[in-house]
């Protein structure tokens, strides 16, 4: 896993945080979905953790709302990256599944479309319990996710190294860390965004101009974000992308 990260940062530098495999709608809609939750979010956190920050994509808006945000990632090359954007952040390489922290670390935790990327069960539950184990008590912990209530959709090819959540099982195992969750927020249901996906697939198969692929592409991104904003609260079971929001009672 760590070698397809690293090979991801070479190929797209400051562009790795997109998988280029993945339609520009599905990209869209991921971004809003973080972005709703993160303005649900108030407050000042003394300590915060980026953890898989990647290049740093959210760093801007973190650094808003804490003083100290250490971000981590397992890749040295998106590490480097991050570094040559925001010399002031403190930025390590390190495993979300062993962060090197001690416990009851940070005021808050995000973790955005990380742990859906970890391949096996055996490493995903270990990260889980490390983001879980690193949040102070009263602390807030954001994960955005692909987060599953049901059966996975099909009729498109997913990414390699993505491996979804169980909502049920999430919440549980959360629960038994101190952390009950205080807010879900969800994207779009599966149907409108698989066709969303299509449609991307055949406007890039088609070869269009450059002024008609700007013209879909703007289109599509502003179609995007109004069906989100139309299903809001709406899609709730039937939603492929999350964000929960947790609090640390104990």
């Amino acid at each position: 896993m760590k070698a397809f990260w690293e090979a991801r940062a070479r190929r797209l530098g400051t562009q790795a945080v997109t998988l280029d495999e993945w339609p520009l709608f599905l990209n869209w809609a991921v971004a809003e979905v973080w972005d709703r939750a993160w303005r649900s979010v108030d407050g000042t956190f003394v300590t915060l953790l980026d953890a898989g920050t990647g290049v740093g994509r959210l760093l801007h808006h973190l650094k808003q709302n804490s003083p100290n945000v250490v971000g981590v990632d397992i890749s040295l090359g998106m590490i480097r990256m991050a570094k040559r954007l925001y010399e002031d952040v403190d930025l390590c390489v390190m495993s979300l599944d062993h962060l090197g922290f001690r416990d009851k670390s940070f005021d808050l935790v995000n973790s955005a479309f990380v742990v859906m990327h970890i391949p096996d069960a055996k490493h995903q539950g270990m990260a889980i319990d490390e983001v879980a184990r690193v949040v102070k008590r009263g602390g807030t912990l954001l994960m955005a996710e692909e987060i599953l209530s049901r059966s996975r959709a099909v009729g498109f090819e997913w990414p390699p190294f993505w491996r979804p959540l169980r909502l049920n099982s999430l919440t549980l195992e959360m629960k038994e860390e101190g952390l009950d969750l205080r807010r879900s927020i969800t994207g779009l249901p599966y149907g409108v965004l698989l066709l969303l996906c299509k449609l991307s697939v055949i406007t890039r198969r088609s070869e269009p101009s450059k002024r008609l692929a700007w013209l879909l592409s703007t289109s599509g991104y502003f179609l995007t974000i109004l069906l989100q904003r139309v299903f809001n609260g709406v899609a709730g079971e039937d939603s492929m992308f999350r964000a929960l929001i947790f609090e640390k009672k104990r």
